[in-house]
C-alpha cells in the first residue's frame, strides 16, 4: 500500500525572539488530494493561539496568521491538522 500525503503544512515564524516580544506566525495548509475536504487546524505556542476550519477544494490552500508574546523560555510552534475525506479522518502534527 502506498502512503500518500493529503495535506501540506508550512509554518513561517522567526527563528528567535526576545522575552516579551510579539511574535507573528503564518500557517499555510494545502489540500494535496484530488478531492475537496474539510480541514481543521490548531496552532499552538505554549497555548492555543489560533484555529482554522475551512473546506478546501482539490489543490487549494489557505494561509492564516496568529501571534503571541514570547515567554521567558524556548517555545516550539506546533500545528495539528485534521481533515475529513469521505468517511475517515486524517491528522498531521507539524
Amino acid at each position: 500500500m502506498l502512503a500518500m500525503a493529503y495535506t501540506s503544512v508550512t509554518i513561517t515564524a522567526p527563528s528567535s525572539a526576545k522575552e516579551g516580544e510579539q511574535v507573528s506566525v503564518f500557517v499555510t495548509i494545502k489540500n494535496a488530494s484530488l478531492y475537496g475536504a474539510l480541514f481543521r487546524a490548531e496552532i499552538s505556542a505554549v497555548f492555543l493561539i489560533g484555529t482554522i476550519e475551512k473546506f478546501l477544494g482539490p489543490k487549494e490552500s489557505l494561509t492564516r496568521s496568529a501571534s503571541f508574546t514570547m515567554p521567558g523560555a524556548n517555545t516550539t510552534i506546533s500545528v495539528w491538522v485534521w481533515s475529513w475525506e469521505f468517511d475517515y479522518v486524517t491528522h498531521t502534527l507539524c
